[in-house]
């Protein structure tokens, strides 16, 4: 027992999975995406960093923050830069999210949604103006 001589207590709660706070799944999505891609980004970043110094590179990170040596600045500004380009230029991933989203959107909501003009027409509101327009991505 690894706390028997300590008199401090732990409680543990348990979530129950078939229940979820859907406000709380929405405010999430936009930094769990970010973190998500932060994170794909220090990972390619390594490996490409990596690779240009034979497996001996000086790379130091912290969270999505990265550092080096003073004379391979100037070749991780140049990878960063490739990384952002390789995962941001593709249009396929922003697409598929894009997809994702609206599909999501039509398969859950019953509201009135126009996937052609993306929008949504909330039909249990009192609000007046319960049209909403959902941004393209171009």
């Amino acid at each position: 027992m690894p706390f028997m001589y300590s008199k401090t207590k732990i409680n543990l709660r348990l979530t129950i999975k078939d229940k979820y706070d859907k406000k709380k799944q929405i405010r999430a999505l936009m930094p769990n995406l970010i973190h998500s891609l932060d994170g794909g980004s220090l990972s390619l970043l390594y490996n490409k960093f990596n690779k240009f110094y034979n497996n001996n590179a000086q790379f130091y990170s912290v969270h999505d923050c990265f550092g080096t040596t003073m004379d391979k600045v100037d070749n991780l500004k140049t990878l960063l830069a490739s990384v952002y380009t390789d995962i941001y230029s593709k249009d396929i991933y922003l697409d598929k999210f894009d997809k994702c989203i609206l599909d999501n959107i039509e398969n859950s909501t019953h509201d009135i949604f126009n996937r052609k003009d993306r929008t949504v027409k909330l039909t249990n509101t009192k609000l007046k103006d319960s049209l909403y327009v959902i941004h393209d991505i171009e």
